[in-house]
């Protein structure tokens, strides 16, 4: 998956109009921080569990965790120097190349998917006859410092249900953007951003990180 997604951001950032100019080189975009929206459709429901590579892409390095004898949890930053697929190699570490210092971050989901809009469209009350059984099977960030696994949880998309249009959002931040992005500016987003070889991740308690939906005719 990182070579899948190092070649769909390089073909944006390659990409140049009939005057040679690059996205953020337009008369309305210079100067301002510009971000890349990627979503990976590579497999049924892989977007639920391709994150990770996307991190590691982007920043160069992947994590392992342990804990200590007292429960605390460790975790152990590895630099990943590059990607290998049969005869194609990418490097890692996107982000920290500085010719790409005009990409401010990347932006992800989750779940902007058709099932999105089903879920949404159920909570609105448009199955006015209650003819659709849509379960949602939910895994959350736990706010526990030592938690390595989410929550999960499984339960009926009902009228009470308050799924909003930002879960499952994430943007990651790059360290060396020319014109970083303003975190406020995407409130219900999960935040990621990368400082002495570690991820920090900036959202609010139990915000989704991924979901699945099962849905049956009643």
């Amino acid at each position: 998956m990182p070579i899948r997604f190092g070649s769909s951001i390089k073909s944006k950032i390659d990409h140049v109009d009939k005057n040679n100019l690059h996205y953020w080189e337009y008369e309305h975009t210079k100067d301002k921080p510009f971000i890349i929206a990627i979503a990976d459709f590579s497999n049924d429901i892989s977007m639920i569990y391709s994150s990770n590579s996307l991190i590691n892409y982007l920043y160069g390095y992947s994590h392992e965790i342990s804990y200590n004898k007292e429960g605390n949890l460790n975790i152990i930053p590895k630099k990943i120097e590059n990607f290998k697929y049969n005869d194609k190699v990418i490097d890692a570490g996107f982000f920290l190349k500085k010719e790409n210092e005009n990409i401010s971050a990347i932006l992800s989901s989750t779940s902007g998917t058709l099932n999105k809009f089903l879920r949404i469209g159920k909570q609105s009350g448009f199955d006015k006859y209650n003819k659709l059984c849509i379960m949602k099977e939910a895994f959350y960030y736990d706010p526990n410092p030592n938690a390595s696994k989410p929550i999960q949880d499984i339960s009926e998309v009902t009228e009470k249900t308050n799924e909003k249009w930002g879960d499952g959002l994430s943007i990651y931040h790059n360290p060396n953007a020319k014109f970083p992005i303003q975190r406020h500016l995407f409130p219900n987003a999960t935040h990621h951003f990368f400082r002495n070889g570690l991820i920090e991740t900036v959202t609010h308690p139990y915000s989704l990180l991924s979901s699945i939906t099962y849905i049956s005719i009643r």
